[in-house]
């Protein structure tokens, strides 16, 4: 947090930033699915009609495939304010360029104790002195997350057994095609999203201010998860 005239605190800047990345994403999801069912309606009518024999397109498939596009780079921009986050926390007490390379020591430092932290950022998160406890519904979406933007990052999207055992939740079979619905992107877009928030309260917290109220999160599934978090 920062006074009114001082320069915006890099760990808070970070937040903010990736925020702003969440709400251009879900702007640009309306568009582009718009977009592709009014490419997709015309070409089919003109196959109909007999105007060209090209393929039918299957508008939905083209939609699932999209959805695994946006969570790779929704996750992308999570990894850039993680990384952003814990340079900004040592920025405090430091030079950037000293934060900078303690932040990649802590890194290195963390891999010993990834396997037994409930996520990997935690295990960083912990040397920094701002980890914590996650609830479960959140932690369950959030590896669901993660073990979905692998699948798509390292395998196209096929399940493999890696998959298997990082998502049981979701059942599916080895060879399978990992595809999100609406229902599903929405949430793990929000579990993202939320992780990042509950990060940064803690933050907030540890600096000694009040975490922000649950009201500001609106209708996100995992709020009542935050205000268990952060009861006043």
């Amino acid at each position: 947090m920062t006074d009114g005239g001082s320069a915006k605190d890099p760990a808070q800047l970070a937040f903010e930033r990736f925020s702003e990345l969440i709400g251009e994403v879900t702007q640009f999801t309306v568009s582009a699915f718009s977009g592709i069912k009014l490419a997709n309606d015309a070409h089919n009518l003109g196959h109909t009609l007999g105007i060209h024999n090209k393929p039918v397109k299957d508008t939905g498939a083209q939609f699932e495939y999209l959805r695994g596009l946006l969570l790779l780079a929704i996750w992308a921009g999570f990894e850039a304010f993680f990384e952003d986050f814990c340079k900004g926390v040592l920025a405090r007490t430091m030079s950037a360029a000293e934060a900078e390379n303690d932040c990649a020591k802590i890194f290195n430092k963390s891999r010993s104790k990834r396997k037994t932290s409930l996520t990997k950022f935690e295990a960083i998160l912990e040397l920094l002195d701002r980890h914590g406890d996650i609830p479960p519904n959140l932690l369950a979406a959030f590896k669901e997350a993660e073990a979905i933007r692998n699948i798509w990052a390292h395998n196209a999207g096929c399940v493999d057994e890696k998959f298997l055992a990082d998502a049981p939740g979701l059942q599916l079979s080895l060879g399978d095609k990992v595809n999100l619905d609406v229902e599903q992107f929405v949430k793990y877009i929000q579990a993202i999203s939320m992780y990042a928030t509950v990060i940064s309260t803690r933050d907030t917290v540890a600096l000694g201010y009040a975490a922000p109220s649950a009201n500001f999160l609106g209708d996100n599934p995992f709020r009542s998860d935050y205000a268990k978090l952060f009861r006043s």
